[in-house]
């Protein structure tokens, strides 16, 4: 995917410097991709430590139960072997 994206990127850059238009209007036209594509990726970016945070929370919450799980197993098991 990385390098797909890469391609695209090289493509796009490739098609806006050799397409014929004065300077002015390349420039304008590159500096509207970079900052679309920026935006972009601050998207990905912030959807994907969301994402990270969420997985994380989840996590965090089964390892507590399973810790409580776990520490009434050994009460019940010392209980059953001092009765």
């Amino acid at each position: 995917m990385k390098y797909f994206l890469w391609g695209i990127g090289f493509g796009m850059a490739a098609a806006l410097l050799l397409a014929p238009q004065d300077g002015r209007k390349t420039r304008r036209l590159i500096r509207n991709k970079a900052n679309h594509s920026a935006e972009f990726l601050a998207d990905k970016v912030n959807q994907g430590a969301d994402y990270l945070s969420q997985q994380t929370k989840e996590i965090k919450e089964a390892v507590i139960q399973q810790k409580e799980k776990l520490a009434e197993s050994v009460h019940a098991a010392v209980a059953a072997y001092q009765s």
